[in-house]
């Protein structure tokens, strides 16, 4: 019985999140970045259930959906390698891909698709086993090339998180992949545009201590914080009562 008012419970909870006035990157990403950022896997399964509800629910946000999906699975493949287990990480650095790629037959030229492929394949192809990493910089470097093309012509409109993402992404594949010209242009332009934000200290800190490159990242430096999908729910409860 406890264990069916457990589920009972859990079925609500995800009912309740599913408002169609959210989209799905706002209903999974608090719970996708907590294991990401601070290894919480209770919230990593929370974020995979709510995935596949939706993935029932909503049909026409699919590709989102896969996308996040890849973005699981790849988190959970860098566990399953730094853990040691090699073919688990195999099965699901294959999974994490088949997500993506089915993500981008749905939505070839969708900027969330490819915000979330540039942001998993940077955030680990760093902790990837070294005969893996210099693909997956290298398809970072593709999406972020992407997204610039879309992106930098309206950067200095952009919100600070995405303009810095967007930024960084480009600043650290460029690097990361030997692009050294583009690298260090993209640098000084994150140093420049990102004046006052974590995103330009960082950068500033690559320039000036060369030495630091290799074990720091540009990205996932602000907006991350818990608590925004709740704000967002009470929010619009209020305004449905107003």
């Amino acid at each position: 019985m406890k264990r069916l008012c457990l589920a009972v419970g859990t079925v609500i909870a995800l009912s309740a999140q599913s408002d169609p006035r959210l989209i799905v990157s706002t209903l999974v990403r608090e719970d996708i970045f907590a294991a990401v950022l601070a290894n919480d896997m209770t919230s990593l399964a929370r974020g995979e259930a709510t995935l596949e509800q939706l993935n029932q629910e909503r049909p026409g946000e699919r590709s989102m959906v896969r996308a996040w999906q890849g973005v699981a699975a790849f988190y959970r493949a860098v566990r399953a390698y730094e853990s040691g287990n090699a073919s688990e990480g195999d099965r699901l650095y294959a999974n994490a891909h088949a997500r993506f790629d089915e993500a981008l037959e749905l939505a070839p030229n969708s900027l969330g698709v490819w915000s979330l492929g540039g942001f998993t394949n940077a955030s680990f192809g760093d902790r990837l086993p070294a005969s893996r990493r210099a693909a997956s910089w290298t398809e970072a470097y593709h999406f972020y090339q992407k997204l610039a093309a879309q992106q930098m012509p309206l950067i200095d409109t952009l919100p600070v998180h995405d303009k810095g993402e967007v930024l960084g992404g480009v600043t650290m594949s460029a690097q990361r992949t030997g692009h050294q010209i583009e690298y260090l242009k993209s640098l000084d332009k994150m140093i420049e545009v990102m004046a006052n934000t974590p995103y330009a200290e960082t950068a500033r800190t690559w320039k000036e201590h060369p030495e630091t490159v290799a074990s720091t990242g540009l990205i996932c430096k602000t907006c991350h914080e818990p608590g925004r999908l709740k704000a967002r729910q009470a929010a619009l409860a209020n305004a449905s009562r107003q």
